[in-house]
């Protein structure tokens, strides 16, 4: 990553037109309630200043990349319809490559309370980040989107942070350990066994409180049959099922009962897993 403080040196400051063509960060969405709230409040005292990276040796056709400032920027934009020069002194960051830009990207705007968590994971994605490569290519190997995110695939699931946690849970150790394995591939499994054969119940499914679920109690319990646990699953009312997750997590239980309920359903003795 960056060391922030070097950044710091060598950042400098100079007024650009608004207007010009800006390359905005990393495919991140204006959240529109956002942007709205700052036009109608808009201060040009307290605007505050906005980041670019000077990326002209590039020959993308826009002399800047925008890092740190998107729905201000958008604001002042909407706030001058006719598009009349409107200059303004910004922050110019010196050129650097695409990845680093990314990392950048993170360092600004983790901080930020309104940055949310795809938008964070995209940053990360971009600057190949270890953790977030890794679970992009889980995701592309199963087919999976996220919605809001990745949304050109067989199925979409809802929320990313169970997704990466899931993804990464034994990074660093599957290659060295081959009894090891990947909680989300498993989760994903199960939940395709279990709806994969109706695309209203898999869209039901790829919610991310069953996926939290399933998926924790794959981690407690690893030599759990998940082929079985799908089968049951299947054999289960999907609604009541997404109402157990949900009150487990609201309780602030172990989200993962459910599931291990279900598979321990008829089964007697040593059949049984238990919590």
């Amino acid at each position: 990553m960056f060391d922030t403080n070097k950044d710091e040196v060598i950042d400098f400051t100079k007024r650009i037109n608004v207007f010009d063509s800006i390359i905005e960060p990393f495919g991140r969405g204006l959240y529109k309630p956002n942007a709205n709230r700052i036009i109608k409040n808009f201060d040009d005292e307290l605007v505050g200043e906005l980041t670019f990276v000077d990326i002209k040796r590039e020959n993308l056709g826009a002399r800047y990349s925008l890092l740190d400032g998107q729905h201000r920027l958008h604001a002042i934009r909407k706030r001058n319809p006719k598009r009349v020069r409107f200059m303004m002194r910004v922050k110019v960051l010196p050129y650097r490559d695409y990845k680093k830009r990314a990392e950048r990207y993170v360092v600004l705007n983790t901080k930020r309370k309104n940055l949310s968590y795809i938008d964070a994971f995209k940053g990360r994605f971009e600057s190949g980040e270890e953790k977030a490569v890794k679970t992009m290519e889980v995701l592309e190997r199963l087919d999976i989107g996220i919605k809001g995110y990745v949304e050109d695939r067989k199925y979409l699931l809802k929320g990313l942070s169970i997704v990466e946690y899931l993804a990464t849970y034994n990074l660093g150790k599957l290659e060295r350990n081959q009894r090891l394995f990947n909680p989300f591939e498993r989760t994903a499994k199960v939940l395709i066994i279990a709806y994969g054969h109706d695309e209203v119940k898999m869209e039901l499914a790829m919610d991310s409180v069953m996926f939290e679920g399933v998926g924790k109690a794959l981690i407690k319990k690893p030599h759990i049959d998940y082929e079985y646990l799908g089968l049951k699953m299947k054999e289960q009312d999907l609604a009541f099922l997404l109402g157990e997750f949900a009150e487990h997590r609201k309780a602030g239980k172990w989200i993962g009962k459910p599931a291990i309920d279900v598979h321990d359903f008829g089964l007697k003795g040593s059949k049984r897993i238990g919590c």
